[in-house]
């Protein structure tokens, strides 16, 4: 637990351990490290308003976790030039993963699929597969939506999910 004095003086706790287990739940990694480096807006809010734990591992990678809603909503990977992971997996089966990526995060998100508009692509050797709902509620930044930026090899750079607002 951590305790951070907020703008109103409050003193809220943030449940470290908590947080910690959603990030490696989500991520289906249980052995994934990180550790909490304060307070901060998600970069990819709808509505660019939502607080959230902060994370980093030891290559740099951050990841968001709204406490009230108990979910990882953001993974940002740095692009430091690292090598990545190499291989190559075939398309349907990066797709399939991704879909379980983000049903992990939202176990309702194949009920949700019928209703989001899919529009999925890819740079390079990297494939962004992304779910929008613009129409579930007003926004001003993003709409609600799931991406799950992956490269050929199958390694997440990157991951949101703010679909929740919609439930």
């Amino acid at each position: 637990e951590f305790c951070l004095r907020g703008d109103d003086g409050g003193v809220p706790i943030i449940p470290q351990a908590q947080a910690v287990e959603t990030i490696r739940t989500t991520l289906g990694d249980p052995a994934r490290q990180v550790v909490f480096t304060g307070m901060g807006l998600v970069p990819n809010a709808p509505n660019s308003d939502l607080h959230a734990a902060v994370f980093r591992d030891a290559r740099g990678s951050e990841y968001y976790v709204a406490l009230a809603a108990d979910k990882l909503v953001e993974v940002t990977a740095p692009n430091d030039g690292r090598p990545l992971a190499s291989g190559s997996v075939p398309e349907p089966d990066l797709r399939r993963q991704a879909e379980a990526l983000v049903t992990r995060g939202l176990p309702s998100f194949p009920d949700l699929m019928p209703r989001l508009d899919d529009v999925s692509g890819a740079k390079g050797d990297s494939f962004f597969y992304r779910w929008e709902a613009g129409d579930c509620m007003a926004w001003t930044a993003m709409p609600p939506l799931a991406q799950v930026g992956m490269t050929s090899s199958g390694e997440v750079v990157s991951y949101i999910n703010t679909l929740f607002y919609c439930q």
